[in-house]
């Protein structure tokens, strides 16, 4: 199992949460696999291309002072011309994340240089949020993978929809029954166990308009896999 280590920077990043008719909503603070894999997709097409990401802190309370800031932004109503309730948006500036990414044979091609890569990432592209750069730093190959035990550090799909759809309602049980782990999370990511799921839901696009959303790791579950999914393994804890 080989990864592709990346640094991402970026000075205006939206990754808010999505909350139901919530007028608030707060940003992430790591790099979930839907966001920076969909960036890596919608710049290179359907390529064979894995990858999450995190933000390297010792103190999130300390990280989110220095780098979150509100914006409030008012939709407005077209038919109405008005404009409707306005939401509070956090949003990152000035960041600098680590991302990794399976190596592929598409992912080879791809960082095949050191040659900075320009993506688009998150929301309000339009209005100037969301562009990165992703560096290539190293490779990492099986003999250099630390593998341990510890809390997540970023977001991950349990499985992908083929997945899912495969083996039925109940399959998520089998994680928390059994510390077990899935196809996906083994063979792609390297995670053996999961000890204490966090869970959450990250969407995966099924076509070039419409998707669904996945159940998905979120960080602080208890896994054992890879050092880089670890907080605590580059500072991040």
């Amino acid at each position: 199992m080989k990864f592709i280590e990346c640094t991402l920077t970026s000075e205006m990043l939206c990754m808010g949460e999505r909350i139901k008719k919530g007028q608030f909503r707060p940003t992430v603070t790591t790099i979930p696999y839907s966001q920076i894999t969909g960036a890596l997709k919608a710049i290179f097409g359907d390529k064979d291309i894995h990858a999450v990401g995190h933000f390297p802190f010792k103190s999130e309370q300390a990280f989110r002072r220095e780098h979150v800031q509100i914006l409030t932004y008012s939709p407005r109503d077209r038919a109405l011309d008005t404009s409707i309730l306005p939401l509070y948006i956090e949003y990152l500036v000035d960041v600098e994340g680590k991302v990794y990414i399976v190596e592929t044979e598409d992912a080879k091609d791809i960082f095949k240089s050191d040659k900075p890569i320009s993506i688009y990432m998150g929301a309000f592209k339009t209005k100037g949020f969301g562009r990165c750069e992703l560096k290539k730093v190293k490779n990492i190959g099986d003999n250099d993978l630390k593998v341990g035990e510890g809390m997540l550090n970023t977001r991950i799909p349990i499985a992908k929809v083929e997945e899912l759809k495969a083996k039925g309602d109940n399959f998520h049980k089998d994680l928390i029954d059994n510390d077990a782990t899935t196809d996906f999370l083994r063979d792609i990511f390297g995670i053996e166990r999961v000890k204490k799921a966090r869970y959450g839901y990250l969407f995966e696009p099924t076509s070039a308009t419409s998707g669904v959303y996945v159940l998905s790791l979120f960080e602080d579950s208890i896994i054992e896999g890879p050092g880089f999914l670890l907080k605590g393994d580059d500072g991040n804890g």
